[in-house]
């Protein structure tokens, strides 16, 4: 009789880490990196080379926990880089005196094979506390049992999770080509061997976890988002990730003492994930939505006299797949964002389809103000034509508002060239010649990425949705900011908010 398959004591999400890992994510682990306390780690070595190929690490939450698969074979070339930079800062805040990090074994000599990829010194894997969960498990079992049941044999995780949950956990993949690289796809064979392969190296973390809290060597509390100070507060400007960065560069170029590197360090990464104006909630509109769960959102766009919209497309074929849309309402606590699925809509002249529509004809109204970013996400709204939702002419008197260039004038006049720049600071325009990290286009004719904006003014990142593997209410969440940070910005350029206002806001209102 097959027995049931292992089942973590949790939800999870997992993203893979290499040299294609895109940095609003690597910021997004950093942070996990910093407020997580207790961790659970395992390794792979490569099956032909035995060379260490797969660090797996869980920062382990009460109720979602985040899986990471650092890919050693594929990290960047350059190890001055950014992308390495941060890969490496991943490393440093887990290995801190406050973390606890769980492991199947010894962690610190799991942690060793992997020094030659100098994401981290030896000296500091002394520094965490380290529990050997198949030590400890032994122990307890003995006294649970009353006898050694494995004589002095160690434990396999596997009979471990068998004997305690009666489950089985599957171990076929251990011996693999983890060299291969877990973010290559050809074809479903493939893709069928790469997802056993991740469910593989995930499981051996969850099981490890699973089996602390069993034997009390873990009690998961929730994590508190600890407040994270500010550098520079006593001064108008904040660095940025950028100046921040190049800072770190100055400072390796100029060899200066390890002593001033630490101390710079340190103070490297104080970038938050996003943080919304308010609270929201989520409508999401598609062929399954209801009538009755519909009518009373027609309403409240009736009413409603302001719109923030985003737009989404699929990566890989460019296909229109979300239209995100914030109901502004000053005077409520709570802001409403409609989610149209768009690849999942409905058949036409239906009542769903006819109320989706009034939904839609009571937002695109030539009084009422519809803010966008930038003009492509003005051409993307022309499907809500194509699907028959609104008309060309609905559309054309509509009063759209976009938002990239005005915030490029207002971050101008606002962050102005620094004293030391060779551009003089009366200069508004971006120039070659600048050396303002902080103003990250030097060519004037560039245009501000919504990302970018939401990173350089309020020192937050806006997260994207991570393949198939992440958890899907979590992709939705980070696609909603995308709207809301929308909304955020153009609160900022419409009442033309002063360095000063921007850093009070900051200091009251950011975790």
């Amino acid at each position: 009789m097959h027995k049931p398959l292992f089942t973590p004591r949790n939800n999870y999400e997992i993203y893979l880490v290499n040299r294609f890992t895109v940095h609003n994510l690597l910021h997004h682990i950093i942070y996990l990196a910093q407020t997580t306390h207790h961790i659970t780690v395992d390794t792979e070595s490569d099956l032909f080379t035995n060379r260490p190929a797969l660090i797996q690490i869980e920062f382990i939450q009460e109720k979602l926990s985040t899986i990471i698969l650092v890919e050693t074979f594929h990290l960047p070339i350059d190890e001055q880089s950014l992308e390495f930079w941060l890969i490496r800062s991943i490393f440093k805040y887990i290995l801190q005196p406050n973390k606890t990090i769980y492991c199947w074994g010894d962690a610190e000599e799991e942690f060793k094979k992997f020094l030659i990829y100098r994401l981290y010194t030896d000296d500091i894997l002394k520094v965490p506390y380290m529990v050997n969960i198949q030590d400890k498990f032994k122990r307890w079992h003995r006294i649970e049992i009353g006898y050694y049941e494995t004589s002095m044999n160690k434990w396999g995780l596997q009979m471990a999770i068998y004997v305690i949950y009666n489950e089985f956990l599957d171990k076929t993949q251990r011996l693999n080509i983890w060299s291969r690289g877990l973010h290559r796809r050809n074809n479903k064979e493939d893709d069928d061997k790469i997802l056993s392969m991740i469910y593989y190296a995930t499981n051996d973390c969850l099981s490890v976890t699973k089996l602390a809290v069993t034997i009390h060597q873990l009690i998961i509390r929730k994590e508190k988002r600890k407040h994270m100070a500010m550098n520079n507060t006593n001064t108008k400007h904040i660095p940025s990730l950028h100046e921040q960065y190049h800072q770190y560069l100055q400072n390796y170029i100029s060899k200066s003492t390890k002593e001033q590197q630490q101390s710079n360090c340190d103070n490297l990464l104080t970038i938050r994930p996003f943080q919304p104006l308010k609270s929201f909630r989520i409508c999401p509109i598609h062929h399954l939505t209801s009538l009755e769960h519909l009518l009373p959102i027609v309403e409240l766009c009736h009413s409603t006299q302001k719109f923030s919209i985003d737009i989404e497309r699929k990566f890989e074929t460019q296909q229109l797949i979300l239209i995100k849309i914030e109901l502004v309402q000053v005077e409520q606590v709570e802001s409403i964002v409609l989610y149209l699925e768009v690849l999942n809509l409905f058949l036409l002249d239906t009542p769903l389809f006819l109320v989706v529509q009034k939904l839609l004809k009571n937002i695109f109204l030539p009084w009422k103000k519809i803010i966008i970013w930038s003009n492509e996400n003005k051409e993307d709204l022309q499907a809500l034509v194509q699907y028959k939702f609104l008309s060309e002419s609905i559309l054309n008197d509509t009063n759209i508002m976009e938002l990239q260039a005005p915030f490029k004038q207002w971050y101008h006049k606002t962050f102005k060239h620094n004293v030391n720049c060779k551009v003089p600071s009366s200069d508004k325009e971006d120039s070659c010649c600048c050396t303002c990290p902080y103003r990250p286009y030097k060519n004037m004719n560039d245009k501000w990425a919504l990302y970018k904006a939401i990173n350089h003014v309020f020192n937050e990142f806006v997260s994207k949705s991570y393949g198939s593997h992440i958890n899907y209410l979590q992709n939705i969440i980070y696609s909603v900011h995308r709207c809301l940070a929308v909304t955020k910005l153009s609160n900022v350029i419409e009442l033309d908010w002063t360095m000063e206002q921007l850093h009070q806001f900051k200091k009251c209102h950011q975790e």
